[in-house]
């Protein structure tokens, strides 16, 4: 399954990718897991769907040239399947996304858990969740019944305020941003929603300066947002009405950044869309300009156009990798042939890691890190 998350997140450019695990009685009165990954993806032909499993096959035959990889992926999840006497499929419709499966037998032991968590109160309060999208929205939503809870599911501004108004019983606040958009316009609806009426709000994600001028008593939990972490906030607030809760607020990272950061064109090289915003957006935190491109040959293509200050180079990447890149920017007639260069590796073995000097890279920034992690690297290179 792991090999259907990977190409989920690969094939997906815009929307979510979602994880389900269930238990099932699929046949013979056996207890069956299905575990499905459902993206909104490219999708694929149904013309392509019967040979999506054969060796070596891929959904577009651009694929391997843009995207990477062997083909061999889904037809070693299939033989892995047919091991455990379980099967495997796929429902895929094209520009909408598709959704593969896996399901395989398990024997049950002792009786199937009814109660509740372990030292789960019953609260009797109802939880509003606000979420950047649909997909994990119901995910939050699933997580807060699951914990025994009433929920509501606000899909807008206009309805979660209505809610909190109209509500005669306490409730609490869910938000769940989009992944990675700091301060983004989920944000600042979310906080004109709760404007005036202070209630307890969960958020999870990086600390928001306007949040805290708008919620009442105010916990941050990291993403992605866990079970236990939930409830721990929940269980604070519960223990008396009338008790306060003192949350520690982090100090925001972007007072602490050294002012040499601000202005400097960093290029980030990095084919997975994901990570190209994620890296933005901690750039941008530190008032930088960044260029993105998606494969090595577009690096070198705009190496040889533009000066840069730094550049954040992936290793593995389609078209060209990041070694190539490196080798090729340093024989250029121009004065990036002496930027820095930093790999965004998630090879820690030190002969991976040799390969990237080898190359001409700079130094090596494990995946995933920080934003101090990050910060501490451009120090080193650009103060």
């Amino acid at each position: 399954c792991n090999n259907f998350v990977h190409n989920a997140v690969k094939f997906t450019d815009n929307g979510s990718v979602t994880i389900k695990v269930r238990r099932e009685t699929y046949r013979d009165d056996k207890t069956w897991i299905c575990v499905s990954v459902t993206d909104t993806g490219i999708g694929i032909k149904s013309e392509e769907l019967k040979n999506i499993f054969l060796p070596y096959s891929q959904s577009d035959g651009s694929a391997t040239r843009r995207y990477g990889g062997t083909g061999l992926g889904l037809s070693i999840s299939e033989k892995i399947a047919e091991l455990l006497q379980g099967d495997i499929g796929v429902h895929s419709n094209p520009g909408q996304g598709s959704e593969f499966y896996a399901r395989f037998a398990v024997t049950e032991r002792g009786t199937p858990w009814q109660g509740r968590l372990s030292g789960m109160p019953n609260y009797g309060h109802r939880v509003a969740v606000y979420a950047g999208s649909d997909a994990i929205r119901a995910s939050c939503v699933s997580l807060a019944k699951s914990c025994g809870l009433s929920v509501y599911s606000a899909p807008s501004k206009s309805a979660l305020r209505k809610l909190l108004q109209s509500s005669d019983e306490a409730v609490y606040v869910l938000i769940y941003p989009s992944v990675g958009l700091a301060s983004s316009a989920d944000e600042l609806l979310a906080c004109e929603a709760l404007d005036g009426l202070s209630v307890p709000t969960v958020y999870v994600g990086d600390f928001c300066e306007d949040l805290k001028d708008y919620a009442g008593e105010l916990h941050y939990l990291n993403a992605p947002l866990r079970r236990a972490d939930f409830i721990a906030s929940l269980a604070a607030w519960s223990k008396s009405a009338n008790d306060s809760v003192e949350v520690e607020v982090p100090e925001r990272f972007e007072s602490n950044y050294p002012s040499e950061f601000v202005g400097r064109k960093i290029l980030v090289v990095e084919d997975n869309p994901v990570n190209q915003r994620l890296a933005k957006l901690m750039l941008e935190t530190f008032s930088m300009k960044v260029t993105v491109a998606s494969h090595g040959a577009e690096a070198l293509s705009l190496a040889k156009n533009q000066l840069f200050d730094l550049v954040l180079m992936d290793c593995q990447m389609p078209v060209m990798n990041g070694f190539d890149a490196t080798q090729s920017i340093r024989q250029i007639d121009s004065a990036n042939r002496l930027v820095p260069i930093i790999a965004m590796t998630a090879n820690s073995d030190p002969q991976d890691q040799a390969l990237c000097y080898r190359a001409g890279m700079n130094a090596v920034l494990p995946k995933p890190f920080r934003l101090s992690e990050l910060a501490d690297m451009l120090t080193n290179w650009l103060v």
